[in-house]
Order: C-alpha cells, then structure tokens, then sequence
C-alpha cells in the first residue's frame, strides 16, 4: 500500500526544482496548486505513484515547466481538476514522457482535459498507456496547441488506448492550430464530441500509422490535410480518409460494449499496418508485433490464443506411483 502524502489544500504537494531524483510508491493527493510540479532543469523519475484528487489553475494532477523532462512509470493519474489547462497533465515549455500508465477522470475548465496538454513548446509522450473518461471542452483526453507567435506543441501517442472522454472539439484529442501530433498503433475509440468525436485537429497530424479511430460519437475533424507534412496512413478511419491505406470498416473488437479493444478473429485491422522505421516492436500489453504478415492497427496485436485447459485432478490411485518400477 502507498504511502499517503496529503497537501490538506495548501499549495503543491510535491515541487521538484531542478531535480534528478524518484518519487516512488506514493499517493499524492489533496494540492491545491498541483499533485506534482517538476519545474526548471528537473528529470526526476515518478513510479508506482497515484496522483490524485488535486486541484489548480493548470496541470493540477502533474505540472511540468521551464525544460523539465520527468519519466512517469506505472502511475495512475486521476480525478483531478484543473480551472484552465490540463486536468491530469500539463506541460509548458517541458513535457513528460509516460508509460504504462493510466490518466483518467481528470477534468479540465478551457483545454486539455481531461487528461494531458501540451502548451507552447510543450511536449507530451504516452507509451502503453490508458487516457479514459476525462473532459474539457478542447480535447477531452489530450489536447496540444502552439499559445501564440513561433510557440509550437508537440504530442505523441504510440501503443496507447483513448477512450470514453467527453469534450466539445475533438472527445480523445484535440490538435490546436501551432500543435503537430504524431499517433501510432493506437486506439482511439467511444469518445464524445459535439464536433471531431474521436479527433479535431486545425494543426498537424504526421507519421502517424497503424491506428483504429472508429465508434466515437462524431465522425473526426480534420482541417489542413493539405499540408505538406500530414500523414494519417493505413489505419482504420470511421468515415474513411483520402489517404493510402486508410479502411473504413468495423475493426471487430471482442467487446466494444464492455471496453474490451483486443481485436477479434477476421478483423480488418489485423496484418494490415504497414512497418515504418520509428514503431515499436511490442503492443500495450507487451506481446511482440508484428506477429504474422504485418502490423495489425491499433493498440493490441491479434494473438488468436486459446485458454489453456485447467486438468482437475479428483483423486489419485495408490498405483500411480512415481517414479516408475
């Protein structure tokens, strides 16, 4: 069980300022400026926390500013509540890189919600990672925009699942005029939007591959296919895309209605990605990709692998005798 490190509402719980160091096996609960703010030079490694229950201006779950880089590892990120940006995770000028990890019931007042936000040079990486059931009105699960000027924001999202957030513009994600995403071997499914249910982008979208973004609630929103560095390619897209490789068709998941995204025998999806130098050789759950003939889209490779058959045994004769005369 964690130990508990409880702000009683009195400012940031944990600030680390220029630090290297880990923060491991804790709940942190209860700020009133942030769970967590890595802030100035800090790539400290967080792991096995639960940062939850926090409120701020922005990034109340985890603030990272001013080129600071944390690892975040195995940690769930939750109920948290931010006035403008970045309900579960906020990065400005900085940006953390996530793993394993689950962001979810997070809310946020303006952008980025729910889950993660990437601002003005802020940057943002999920690896085999849950982003569910948070909301804002940009960008339910993850949202990045540039701010103003020459600032831009960047966001990847690789071997991730985005699922059941809510927002007005873009329910899972939400690219802001100035943010550039890159998204592959994801699963963007059963968000909420009033416009670009599973996606909304005004920025840029590139190298991204292998992805289902497909049962949101509106059909995605995507402006600037036009530019010369947009590529959404081989994925399987609800309302089909102009694009190489793209499927419009039912990616047969096990059970869409239980949450359950694994793909289902005769899937689509399966063996039809593509290989790209920059992809990842395993799937959220660690089983080695591709499998067979090619990448199968979205967050899981198909295994088709039955249960192993439980042998009851009931009794035992006294000539069962081992070893043998």
């Amino acid at each position: 069980e964690n130990t508990v490190i409880d702000g009683n509402q009195s400012g940031t719980v944990v600030y680390m300022f220029r630090s290297s160091g880990r923060l491991e096996g804790f709940t942190i609960r209860n700020g009133s400026d942030s769970g967590v703010h890595a802030y100035v030079w800090s790539s400290p490694t967080i792991a096995k926390c639960i940062i939850e229950d926090n409120n701020g201006d922005r990034g109340a779950g985890l603030k990272v500013t001013f080129v600071s880089f944390p690892s975040v590892h195995e940690t769930i990120i939750r109920n948290n509540r931010a006035e403008h940006y970045g309900g579960g995770v906020y990065g400005w000028y900085a940006g953390p890189n996530i793993y394993d990890s689950v962001i979810t019931d997070n809310e946020a007042g303006i952008y980025g919600g729910g889950s993660a936000s990437a601002y003005c040079r802020g940057y943002m990486a999920l690896f085999r990672t849950f982003v569910t059931n948070n909301s804002a009105p940009y960008g339910g699960g993850l949202s990045l925009f540039g701010g103003y000027g020459t600032c831009f924001s960047n966001a990847y999202a690789i071997n991730s699942i985005i699922s059941g957030n809510s927002s007005e513009y873009g329910g899972g994600i939400y690219v802001g005029d100035g943010g550039s995403l890159k998204l592959n071997l994801s699963t963007v499914v059963d968000n909420t939007a009033d416009y670009g249910g599973g996606i909304y982008s005004d920025g840029n979208i590139n190298r991204s591959y292998n992805n289902i973004v497909y049962f949101n609630s509106t059909l995605p929103v995507i402006k600037n296919m036009d530019v010369w560095n947009f590529t959404l390619d081989h994925s399987i897209i609800e309302g089909g895309l102009d694009r190489p490789g793209i499927i419009d068709a039912d990616p047969l998941f096990v059970d869409l209605e239980g949450g359950d995204y694994h793909l289902s025998p005769g899937s689509p999806a399966i063996d039809s990605g593509i290989a790209y130098w920059h992809l990842p050789d395993h799937d959220i759950e660690g089983t080695p990709r591709p499998l067979d003939a090619g990448y199968d889209m979205g967050a899981y490779e198909f295994t088709n692998c039955k249960e192993t058959p439980t042998v009851e045994i009931t009794s035992v004769s006294p000539e069962a005798i081992w070893p043998p005369n």
